[in-house]
């Protein structure tokens, strides 16, 4: 109970110490809640890596020996992790292995809620909109209140739907509502990263300076601080700040988040024709890229829109992110060059992208 109350309140280096000091109690074993947490407390003070690690060993374990219990608190675990990193390509691996078996109905009410809520995210991220609809009515109606954990809550599910429909304010007003009242029960940690997602959606002055107070309290979130970092200068449009940012959160884990900054650094050169930004933030992204491999980060995040692809325009747009040109595309598919050229256009602007050569960053919007 103990370590729960401290990663629920964000005091990531005592609850690392709790669970390092129960690790070394001799005739005492670490439960699966135990380790769980430690990686999660990880994860907050911004050791992703080890973290990541840590579950996927602790998870192949629980399968080996048919843990149950471990694959459901582990397989938890590791989806927040994936959704904290970005990284669309394990979470997706992840949760096929959880909903093998059918949907999370036997779980735990809190490991439910995070498994059907991340569902949603993921569902609608990859525009299966069908299953995100379903997934949310399910969270939506289990009994109780939200976990303490990130992503524990009925609002994530909403406001990924709302945000899909072009409801920006009300997706940003359901996560600050759901936010509040978790940092009232001291559930800090998950109310903090609810409150960044909804400055994300829709920022204003107003909650950023809440949730640099909010913050002040916490000092270990050095994660969530580079998050609020990042959000505070592209508000200010200060592009330069907004790459110092990516490169502090990739340095934490937070992947996708770093790479979204790169490309709104991209969409600020590009308008201000700033050569020298422009050059930075390819130079960033190309970096984090190659350091952290091909996996398919979560670069769009809060900003698919309900105009999601066709499947012509899928089709031109995987061709065109393996680097064909329009002449060549049309040859491929027997199209006039002119169609082609039409359904770039709508790709790149319901992708919201300024350059074609991100098409390759958001992949998941061409599945």
């Amino acid at each position: 109970m103990q370590l729960l109350v401290l990663v629920s309140l964000a005091r990531f280096s005592d609850a690392h110490r709790v669970a390092t000091a129960l690790s070394e109690i001799k005739d005492v074993d670490v439960t699966h809640r135990q380790k769980a947490l430690k990686a999660l407390a990880m994860i907050g003070e911004g050791r992703y890596q080890q973290a990541r690690e840590m579950l996927v060993q602790a998870l192949d374990e629980a399968h080996g020996y048919l843990d149950i219990d471990g694959v459901r608190t582990f397989g938890a675990a590791l989806a927040i992790c994936h959704l904290h990193s970005g990284d669309n390509v394990a979470l997706d691996e992840l949760l096929k292995t959880i909903f093998a078996a059918g949907d999370p109905t036997p779980f735990p009410a809190g490991t439910q809620r995070a498994f059907l809520a991340i569902g949603t995210l993921n569902a609608v991220r990859h525009g299966r909109i069908a299953s995100a609809e379903r997934f949310a009515a399910e969270v939506e109606h289990l009994p109780g209140q939200d976990g303490p954990m990130p992503v524990q809550s009925a609002a994530w599910a909403t406001a990924q739907l709302r945000s899909f429909e072009g409801q920006s304010a009300e997706a940003a007003r359901v996560l600050w509502e759901s936010a509040t009242k978790l940092w009232d029960r001291g559930a800090r940690f998950a109310a903090l990263v609810a409150f960044l997602a909804a400055a994300e959606i829709e920022s204003t002055p107003e909650r950023l300076d809440h949730i640099t107070t909010c913050l002040s309290s916490t000092p270990d979130a050095r994660v969530l601080q580079a998050h609020r970092d990042y959000l505070c200068a592209w508000a200010a449009q200060d592009g330069n700040a907004t790459l110092d940012a990516a490169e502090e959160l990739d340095r934490l884990g937070r992947i996708g988040v770093a790479l979204s900054a790169c490309e709104q650094a991209l969409t600020l050169a590009s308008e201000r024709e700033d050569i020298e930004l422009e050059a930075r933030a390819k130079d960033i992204q190309t970096t984090i890229r190659h350091a952290r491999g091909a996996a398919g980060y979560d670069v769009a995040r809060f900003r698919a829109q309900s105009a999601s692809l066709t499947e012509r325009e899928k089709e031109v747009a995987r061709l065109a992110a393996t680097g064909l040109s329009n002449q060549e595309i049309a040859a491929h598919l027997v199209l006039s060059v002119r169609t082609v050229e039409s359904h770039m256009h709508r790709v790149m602007r319901k992708l919201d992208l300024s350059s074609r050569h991100l098409l390759e960053e958001n992949n998941a919007a061409l599945l």
